[in-house]
């Protein structure tokens, strides 16, 4: 009986984390999309990222690079793929 009941509260616990999880990503996600709408108002707002950025990646020891040089092909794919959009 004893076994029964703590696997039964096991299994709560497991829920609730996978519900804390879950919430935890939806909110994640909703402010993913917020900062995207944000930068597609604003791209320069992406170029001014690059430096918190940098200064945050030098505190790491291992990083990806994202150079403002970069950020030319990014914005063509961007306007590619709302271009795209709109003629559907």
């Amino acid at each position: 009986m004893k076994r029964a009941m703590a696997k039964q509260a096991e299994s709560e616990r497991e829920r609730r984390a996978k519900i804390i999880n879950a919430e935890g990503e939806f909110q994640a996600a909703e402010k993913l999309v917020q900062a995207a709408a944000m930068i597609s108002a604003q791209p320069i707002a992406l170029q001014l990222r690059f430096p918190a950025n940098d200064v945050g990646d030098r505190q790491r020891a291992q990083h990806d690079d994202v150079h403002p040089d970069s950020v030319g092909p990014i914005h063509a794919i961007h306007e590619e793929v709302r271009r795209g959009a709109h003629e559907e």
